[in-house]
């Protein structure tokens, strides 16, 4: 089992870290080396969301040469009014950068939901008029 933790760097880099459960061990993940850039704020977004279901444009093979057809979406606020959107697979060896956000309010934490084959994902936001929106 792997603890996955983010953290935002003094330079404001979104930085990953785990810890392996049966070693005790630390380690950087793999988003470190897209260098993030997040908001530079003392109070912005983030959301991590487990999905089930295929990433577009990405080989369907992990490392293990399983099928990855699990694993998370994170919605990092990368200015005052946009989230930035990246996906990992269980067991593949990076993120992937999938779309930008706009005219959202990059304060709150977006909110997330997805489930079954198919994977049909709901994410909502808090626009500019401080209203919830809900996209899937």
């Amino acid at each position: 089992m792997l603890i996955l933790t983010t953290n935002i760097s003094v330079d404001n880099t979104l930085r990953q870290r785990f810890i392996d459960s049966n070693t005790w061990a630390w380690s950087d993940g793999p988003i470190n080396s897209l260098n993030v850039s997040v908001l530079d704020t003392s109070s912005a977004g983030l959301s991590a969301c487990f999905y089930r279901g295929p990433i577009e444009n990405l080989d369907e093979k992990a490392l293990n040469g399983t099928i990855a057809n699990t694993g998370m979406r994170l919605f990092v606020a990368t200015s005052e009014t946009s989230f930035a959107q990246y996906a990992w697979r269980t067991g593949l060896a990076q993120w992937t950068y999938e779309t930008e956000w706009n005219d959202l309010n990059a304060l709150a934490s977006p909110a997330c939901m997805g489930w079954g084959a198919g994977q049909m994902m709901h994410v909502a936001f808090v626009d500019l008029d401080n209203m919830v929106s809900v996209y899937w």
